[in-house]
């Protein structure tokens, strides 16, 4: 199963509903979460479109403790608790921030919404979660926003869960049965889980002579 979870955060509650789903799967294998926020400066002061004045060490200052003070909250929840925390701040480009710190840190699966917060959208699936998708060395688990999330199994009751894992017969369709059965079990703990496998064939119609 995953020992070390990652949950990328900007802020929003948009991203804050992946952290049903990654205690969950933490509780389950008796792992760890790392809360990551990456704080982008300019984007988060003057928007993407407006021309870039220079950053201020106080401007810095005052994002790197805003950041600690919500990732420290968040930590400290009712949700996360009895979870090992860590809280992580970086500095810089999301999507590429979030790629190198699940690499150096060894992380065996990203939790992620696929919509952050509002406005541009910078966490829209097409954007900061489409690139760590894309280039993700390990296992990354996107929540659609406004869907319904698992919560947290309460005492020993059971939640049916299943997983469809598409295939096409090759090997790098194959890579994900492995981590669909570890979610899947991860997320149906105590009950047994359901991995359902499907291939389309394609039947091509007969030439006429």
């Amino acid at each position: 199963m995953f020992k070390r979870i990652l949950v990328p955060l900007d802020g929003s509650p948009h991203a804050e509903e992946a952290l049903p789903v990654a205690a969950r799967l933490a509780r389950a294998s008796n792992g760890s979460i790392t809360l990551l926020q990456v704080v982008s400066s300019l984007i988060d002061y003057y928007g993407p479109l407006t021309e870039a004045p220079f950053i201020t060490q106080q401007v810095i200052e005052k994002c790197t403790a805003e950041a600690e003070s919500y990732l420290a909250d968040l930590a400290a929840s009712v949700d996360l608790a009895s979870i090992k925390m860590k809280t992580e701040i970086t500095y810089g480009v999301p999507a590429q921030n979030i790629l190198n710190f699940a690499q150096s840190q060894h992380a065996e699966l990203i939790v992620m919404c696929s919509h952050g917060r509002t406005g541009f959208k910078r966490w829209a699936l097409g954007s900061v979660t489409q690139q760590v998708v894309h280039h993700s060395s390990v296992p990354v688990l996107i929540l659609r926003e406004g869907q319904s999330v698992l919560k947290p199994a309460q005492g020993n009751a059971a939640c049916p869960v299943s997983a469809l894992v598409p295939l096409d017969g090759s090997s790098l369709a194959e890579a994900a049965l492995v981590p669909a059965a570890n979610l899947v079990a991860a997320l149906a703990a105590p009950a047994e889980g359901t991995l359902h496998l499907t291939q389309v064939v394609k039947l091509f119609p007969t030439s006429i002579a």
